[in-house]
């Protein structure tokens, strides 16, 4: 998805409520006017749960704005105001003048504690760059994202909402399975 303001591979903004669900595709920001993007959605004042982005971000050029300005996109979302919970991100995070972030650029609303990004494909080494930070342990190197019991809350039993296939990367749906 390639468009301006704030946008993500799932949704631009996110006002209401976002569960298991999953984008694959890259997110390009490109010119001025642009805010960023966030593998799974924009701008969140809406809930986000059981969800992950795989596909790459890239910011092109320079975000409006004045100096200091937030700026840039991240691996899940752009700015969160809403909540996320049981979540990861894993797609590679272009932006050379701001650098990647793992979860979000800006988040002033909730984060859980069981939000996850891989350090080594997202190239991310912070969760959160403005605002309410999430813990840097939260950033799992690929070993980790292909362990369950990294992921803290997340239900991996037989009808659990998540799977860990043989030979994955990372969680899936359970309901991918299906497919």
């Amino acid at each position: 998805m390639t468009a301006g303001n704030t946008l993500g591979g799932l949704v631009g903004a996110n006002s209401g409520l976002i569960n298991q669900s999953f984008v694959t595709g890259p997110v390009v920001s490109l010119s001025y006017i642009n805010q960023g993007g966030g593998g799974l959605v924009g701008s969140n004042p809406g809930t986000i749960s059981q969800s992950y982005a795989t596909g790459p971000t890239t910011l092109q050029g320079y975000c409006r704005g004045a100096a200091d300005t937030p700026c840039g996109g991240a691996g899940l979302v752009v700015i969160n105001d809403g909540k996320i919970s049981q979540s990861f991100a894993t797609g590679l995070m272009t932006q050379p003048s701001y650098g990647p972030i793992g979860i979000a650029r800006t988040n002033t609303g909730t984060i859980a504690n069981d939000l996850y990004w891989d350090t080594n494909t997202t190239a991310a080494t912070i969760g959160v760059k403005y605002d309410t930070p999430i813990p840097t342990a939260n950033g799992l190197t690929p070993a980790q994202m292909s362990t369950p019991a990294s992921f803290v809350s997340y239900d991996f039993g037989p009808t659990g909402v998540w799977a860990m296939p043989a030979g994955a990367t990372h969680p899936v749906l359970r309901l991918q399975l299906a497919q």
